[in-house]
């Protein structure tokens, strides 16, 4: 197997040191606009709103009468 010099070793060192670089400054780059809001169009429409019905008018209800499940207490003398 064929054996590396060091120069080849330093010049692959550089090149992983120069991606690393230039990866980390297009980021730095091109990260801060996904931070910045931008405005949207601004649309001055109001749609109509749907209206609902009145409630009818109905008279009160007495509420039932249930009877009691307990029999009631013998009167006392």
């Amino acid at each position: 197997m064929a054996t590396r010099s060091r120069h080849s070793r330093l010049w692959a060192v550089m090149v992983a040191v120069v991606v690393v670089v230039a990866a980390l400054a297009l980021w730095l780059l091109f990260a801060g606009r996904a931070a910045t809001p931008t405005a949207g169009p601004r649309l001055d429409v109001e749609p109509p709103r749907p209206s609902l019905p009145d409630t009818p008018r109905l008279p009160p209800v007495e509420p039932p009468t249930v009877p009691s499940p307990v029999p009631a207490p013998a009167p006392v003398r």
